[in-house]
C-alpha cells in the first residue's frame, strides 16, 4: 500500500509539474510553426498572384458578339410562333453545341486556359454541323466565323498576369 500511494503522490506531482514545461514546450513548438506557416503563405501569396488572364479584342468581340447573335436567334424566332418554334427544336443541338462554346470562350479567357478556348472553336466547328441539312447553309455561316475568330484570337492571345 505504501508504494501504491508513493506511486499515486508521485503522478501527481508529475501532472503539476509537467504542464508548465509541457506548456513552455508546446509555446516554443507553436511559435516555430507560426513563423513556418507565416513563411509558406508568403511564397503562396507569391504564387498566387501570378495568375494568368487571356486578352485579345477578337476573344472578346466573338464572346459578347455570340451572345447577341444567341439572344437574337431565340427572340426572333422565338416571336415567330408556330414556325419559329419548330424550327428552334429542329436547330436546338447546334443552339446549345453554340451555347456551350460560348461559355467555354469565356471561361477559358478568364482563367488564361488555353486549351479550353481551342475547344470552344472546335465546339464551334460541331455547332455549325449539327445545324442541319447542308441546303440551310445560311445557319451554318455564324458557327464558321465564330470558331475561326475564337481560334485566330487564341493565337494572338496575349498572357496578362494580375
Amino acid at each position: 500500500m505504501a508504494n501504491e500511494e508513493k506511486n499515486q503522490e508521485l503522478s501527481q506531482t508529475r501532472n503539476e509539474v509537467s504542464p508548465e514545461i509541457d506548456n513552455e514546450k508546446n509555446k516554443e513548438k507553436i511559435e516555430e510553426n507560426q513563423s513556418i506557416d507565416e513563411a509558406n503563405e508568403s511564397e503562396q501569396v507569391v504564387k498566387d498572384s501570378k495568375e494568368t488572364k487571356y486578352t485579345s479584342a477578337l476573344l472578346s468581340f466573338s464572346f459578347f458578339s455570340s451572345i447577341i447573335y444567341l439572344i437574337l436567334f431565340v427572340l426572333f424566332f422565338g416571336l415567330a410562333l408556330p414556325w419559329g418554334l419548330v424550327l428552334l427544336i429542329f436547330l436546338g443541338p447546334s443552339l446549345i453545341c453554340f451555347l456551350i462554346a460560348t461559355i467555354l470562350t469565356r471561361i477559358g479567357m478568364n482563367n488564361g486556359n488555353k486549351g479550353l478556348l481551342y475547344a470552344s472553336s472546335g465546339i464551334y466547328l460541331i455547332s455549325a454541323f449539327c445545324a442541319g441539312d447542308p441546303d440551310w447553309y445560311l445557319f451554318q455561316i455564324a458557327p464558321f466565323v465564330f470558331a475561326v475568330l475564337v481560334l485566330v484570337g487564341t493565337l494572338m492571345a496575349k498572357e496578362e498576369k494580375r
